[in-house]
This record gives structure tokens, sequence and C-alpha cells, in this order.
């Protein structure tokens, strides 16, 4: 399996956000098993094509756990966090500023 072997060479060098990659690839093909499973043609679940795939709060949980691992700390700027919501997932970013905080604020285009 391609994730075994990414895993291994992962774990030989000592990277451990390739092995938090790692994660989110097996987690990736689960849910294309989960789509498949449910009758939907994972390969067509892509921006291109607008499908989706079968996704469960517990598979966004892990994705955003294995995200986090790998790119917290340098996505710690809410600029950036904001330009990474625009692009991923095409919404608009906003910094405001409520109650002497900086607040972002997604919404759809």
């Amino acid at each position: 399996m391609l994730s075994a072997h990414f895993y291994q060479n992962a774990v030989r060098i000592g990277n451990h956000a390739f092995i938090e990659f790692t994660g989110f690839m097996n987690e990736y093909i689960k849910l294309c098993e989960q789509s498949q499973k449910c009758g939907e043609d994972f390969t067509e679940a892509n921006v291109h094509i607008g499908k989706p795939l079968t996704v469960f709060g517990y598979n966004a949980a892990y994705i955003g756990e294995k995200f986090g691992c790998i790119f917290e700390s340098s996505f710690n700027q809410l600029e950036n966090i904001g330009e990474f919501c625009q692009k991923a997932f095409g919404l608009v970013a906003e910094l405001r500023e409520e109650e002497g905080r900086k607040v972002l604020v997604l919404r759809k285009q």
C-alpha cells in the first residue's frame, strides 16, 4: 500500500509531519471507501466535478487534527488562515475587531 510505504519512510527519516500526512492520507482513503459503499463515485469528488465524498463528523475532526498538527504553528496569524480558507473552501475571510480581539469571520462568496 502506498501509504504504508510513505509511513515507513517518514518514520525512517524522523519527520513527524510526514507521519501525520500518512494519517491524513489514510483518512482520505477511508472517505473514498465510505463513499463507494454509499454508491458514490469517489473519483468524481473534487472541485472540478463538484460531487462530495461521504464525510461524517468524526472524519472531519480527525482530518482537522492531522492538519492542525502539521500546520497550526505555521498558520498562527489569522491572515494566513483567511487565505487558506479562501483557497480551500471558497470562503471570504474577513478580520474584525470584537471586544478587543481579532476575530476571523468566514462567509460564502
